[in-house]
């Protein structure tokens, strides 16, 4: 059977039902699967958590409707897409590499569907909502990349000193992950990888802070970070 002509996969279909209740700042309905959530509920950050995941799911369920789903809402979801950049996590104005990957993952799961690729096709013609840049500074921001069993990724992050920071770790559920924030010398934040997201919340009081993310699981994981 072709995979885009299969019914909806019902675990990808409760998991976006219950999350968007929850991205929205509802409830999940009665009997839901049970989804936590570590952004705050209503946010940006919410919605791009939302996304990540049903796009992980869609991939497990072989999706490609729910796939397209999880594009649309990253891209609508008021973050702006990052990048790694001598060392420094800062804004993508380019495009958003994420979103349409997942569009394109999706057309590779369509098979021979054709609305399903025309719909992916103007998602990949969609760009970022919200403003790209400003010189108020940045946020929030997202970065995604894979991350490889038992690596750590280092880069570093600008913040308003005395202004309370954020970053979040988001793992796709294979992983443990962790966050050790550091100002020169100083270790401002040390979140041990036990279980699949970590959260580092702190009162600037310099600029520059350097960010390690570790995956210390068997398994490599797609890592979502988010930023305010």
């Amino acid at each position: 059977m072709d995979i885009a002509r299969r019914p909806r996969f019902p675990l990808a279909t409760a998991m976006l039902a219950t999350g968007l209740a929850l991205a929205s700042g509802g409830c999940a309905a009665s009997g839901s699967a049970p989804i936590e959530m570590l952004a705050e509920p209503g946010s940006s950050e919410a919605r791009a958590e939302l996304a990540l995941r049903l796009a992980s799911e869609a991939r497990r369920a072989h999706d490609a409707r729910a796939m397209l789903v999880a594009a649309r809402m990253m891209l609508t979801s008021g973050t702006r897409p990052a990048k790694i950049e001598d060392g420094a996590m800062v804004a993508d104005i380019e495009g958003d590499p994420v979103a349409h990957g997942w569009a394109r993952e999706a057309i590779a799961l369509a098979g021979d569907n054709p609305t399903l690729v025309g719909e992916a096709e103007r998602v990949l013609a969609m760009r970022p909502r919200g403003v790209l840049r400003s010189s108020l500074g940045g946020g929030p921001l997202r970065y995604v990349r894979r991350v490889s069993a038992n690596e750590s990724v280092r880069f570093d992050i600008s913040t308003q000193p005395q202004v309370p920071a954020r970053i979040a770790a988001i793992g796709d559920g294979d992983a443990r992950i962790g966050l050790v924030v550091s100002a020169g010398n100083a270790r401002v934040c040390d979140q041990r990888a036990r279980s699949t997201h970590s959260l580092c919340t702190w009162r600037a009081a310099s600029e520059r802070h350097d960010v390690t993310l570790i995956n210390a699981g068997p398994l490599a994981s797609d890592v979502m970070i988010l930023s305010n």
